[in-house]
């Protein structure tokens, strides 16, 4: 009987451990949430009050940036496949239910779509994108030089295949087939101004080199997302 207490006691000191070990790890993500979360507040907060100072001391370049938009008729209907990027090997009909009943786990029009089209358009994505950082380097030192400005250019990752099927499965998928043509920014980077007058003067002015073919690879403006143009002050976007 005293050997079976003595067997007894160091098991449950190894519960009373793993209860605490698992208690601290839940408290401490608690306070790591919350931190994180003050955090944020602190700079929405801090984000407010730049942009209001640019509301009230530059309120004309403030006017420009959030109504700037690219009059582009083919904007709205702008698909890899129309522009001749990557068009699509098969039609909607080769692949059509009828021809191929699909299964509880298998479509062969979905599949087409959003793995092997897709996994093609990243290919290439991926095989051109070192031209693009380049080319998008190049453009913003030329720029800084010719406006004085001191925009600083970050490569960016291409797009990844879950992020691309999920974009298309949640934002495309009323789209015409194929769907995953209308993903058009596989190709990413970033430039950062300092104040909203470097910025609109750049933003001008590699506007106009793409339109006078001095962009380098860069061939066109398709499509401008402004995401200034629907700010709210209660929500920093």
């Amino acid at each position: 009987k005293k050997d079976e207490e003595e067997k007894v006691e160091p098991l449950q000191d190894d519960e009373n451990k793993k209860m605490e070990t698992t208690l601290k790890k839940t408290l401490f993500w608690e306070l790591l949430i919350r931190v994180r979360a003050e955090s944020k507040k602190q700079s929405d907060l801090l984000l407010k009050e730049k942009i209001n100072a640019i509301k009230t001391e530059k309120p004309e370049q403030w006017k420009k940036l959030t109504s700037f938009d690219v009059e582009n008729s083919e904007a709205k209907e702008a698909r890899q496949d129309l522009f001749g990027c990557l068009v699509s090997k098969f039609t909607e009909s080769d692949l059509s239910d009828a021809r191929y009943p699909p299964s509880t786990h298998f479509s062969a029009k979905k599949h087409y779509d959003g793995n092997i089209y897709l996994n093609e358009l990243l290919f290439q994505a991926n095989i051109l994108d070192k031209e693009f950082q380049t080319a998008m380097k190049a453009l913003t030192h030329d720029m800084n030089q010719e406006i004085g400005g001191s925009a600083s250019f970050r490569a960016g990752p291409v797009k990844t295949l879950t992020r691309s099927q999920t974009k298309v499965e949640n934002d495309y998928i009323r789209e015409s087939y194929p769907t995953s043509a209308k993903i058009l920014d596989l190709n990413r980077c970033a430039i950062q101004f300092d104040d909203i007058d470097d910025m609109m003067q750049f933003i001008e002015k590699f506007i106009r080199r793409v339109e006078q073919n001095k962009a380098h690879c860069i061939k066109k403006v398709i499509r401008c997302k402004n995401g200034w143009n629907s700010y709210r002050e209660d929500y920093p976007q």
